[in-house]
């Protein structure tokens, strides 16, 4: 039985519209579904953790990043309660994406997950959020709004040209990265308490 969808097994597949991934699959690697222009849904079974040693710093981990960027048309994606970990630059460009539920254990957003998701307008989180990776909702153009507020570490540009009207610097969060909120027209009112030593 199929335990893996292997490095690039479905890269730029541009007519693949449909995927069922059958129970038993443990883990989805690189690029596994990178450029599938047409797919429009997808459903991660339970089963899938990619529960691997990954690096939110400057280091990236090859092993499970890009799953679904530039998958231009993918509107919906079931993500499992077992999954572990999200992949660095997994939904970078899928720009239909319209919302998205991380199942409870995902608390860190790692570098790029979102990047160019500009129909992104509600993501719900059933554990804090403890990480936010550089670029990780840069250009999320349709997102209105973000819990900061258990955010530990912030990356550079995380939220650059995104639709924040407001936002809450949590105190655990001493220095602002640079570009933090760069070009972000919407963004009215940014709250930061006396703790933080350097802005950008």
């Amino acid at each position: 039985s199929v335990t893996s969808i292997g490095n690039s097994a479905f890269l730029g597949c541009t007519s693949l519209t449909n995927v069922i991934i059958p129970e038993g699959v443990t883990e989805i690697e690189t690029y596994a579904f990178e450029n599938c222009v047409s797919l429009k849904s997808i459903v991660i079974p339970e089963g899938v953790t990619n529960s691997y040693s990954y690096s939110y710093g400057d280091e990236v981990n090859g092993k499970y990043s890009y799953w679904f960027r530039g998958c231009s048309s993918l509107e919906s994606i079931t993500l499992p309660s077992t999954l572990k970990l999200l992949p660095e630059e997994g939904f970078d460009g899928c720009s239909s994406l319209k919302n998205i539920t991380l199942p409870k254990g995902i608390t860190k957003i790692p570098i790029n997950c979102f990047n160019g998701c500009s129909a992104l307008s509600e993501i719900i989180c059933e554990s804090p959020i403890t990480s936010v990776g550089g670029a990780a909702f840069a250009g999320c153009t349709s997102l209105k709004t973000f819990d900061l507020s258990s955010v530990e570490s912030l990356g550079a540009g995380a939220f650059r040209l995104s639709g924040l009207t407001s936002a809450i610097i949590p105190e655990a969060i001493t220095s602002i990265p640079s570009e933090l909120f760069q070009g972000c027209s919407d963004l009215e009112t940014v709250i930061m308490h006396d703790n933080i030593t350097s802005i950008g």
